[in-house]
């Protein structure tokens, strides 16, 4: 959470863990006011796609001594020998889309706090 002028803002980002990554992610973004008012309604939950686990292929809810080339195998035992691979994101592919996300949400705020109230200070 971070400080926004009078307001407390708060993300909280949830992900259907047993599923899989494939699915995406609910982040619930909720502004607090510091004062002694409290909100009346439950805060907005935004669903974005972007925040989610990372897709971990073929991997995917199996334990973790199964190497990528045992769980290649298991894969295609299970699914047939011509059935694509699940998607499996690199480092790379992950911070791609968590970036776009934040960057997306530091461009809103800014907007929406306006240009008197740009400085730090």
């Amino acid at each position: 959470s971070s400080d926004v002028g009078d307001e407390k803002l708060q993300v909280q980002i949830d992900g259907d863990r047993d599923s899989g990554a494939q699915t995406s992610g609910v982040a619930t973004i909720a502004a607090k006011s510091t004062s002694s008012s409290a909100l009346s309604e439950p805060p907005p939950v935004i669903q974005d796609k972007r925040l989610r686990e990372r897709a971990k292929g073929v991997r995917e809810g199996r334990p973790k001594t199964v190497t990528y080339d045992e769980a290649v195998k298991l894969h295609k035992l299970e699914n047939g020998e011509d059935t694509p691979l699940p998607l499996l994101e690199s480092d790379e592919d992950v911070w791609v889309r968590v970036k776009d996300w934040i960057d997306e949400v530091a461009t809103e705020a800014c907007r929406d706090i306006g240009p008197d109230e740009d400085s730090l200070s």
